[in-house]
């Protein structure tokens, strides 16, 4: 499974329910933080900020936090 995640052409992540993120495809930490897929592990966006490569970081935390602000939202 993780090979075949890591060779998906798009950015793949997870983040725990305290937004660290447990998981990242390596064209997700290149793309978004220019990072190898290893040095995002175990960090929030906030801990990434300086490395952020997105239009607007503020409005991706906030839709971050949102969603982790609602963890009764199941996507079964």
């Amino acid at each position: 499974m993780e090979n075949l995640i890591e060779f998906i052409p798009f950015g793949i992540y997870t983040k725990d329910i305290h937004g660290r993120y447990i998981m990242s495809n390596s064209e997700f930490a290149h793309r978004v933080y220019g990072l190898g897929k290893d040095e995002i592990v175990g960090k929030k966006m906030e801990d990434l900020k300086e490395r952020f490569q997105g239009l607007n970081f503020e409005y991706h935390l906030r839709q971050s936090e949102d969603f982790l602000a609602h963890p009764e939202i199941d996507f079964q």
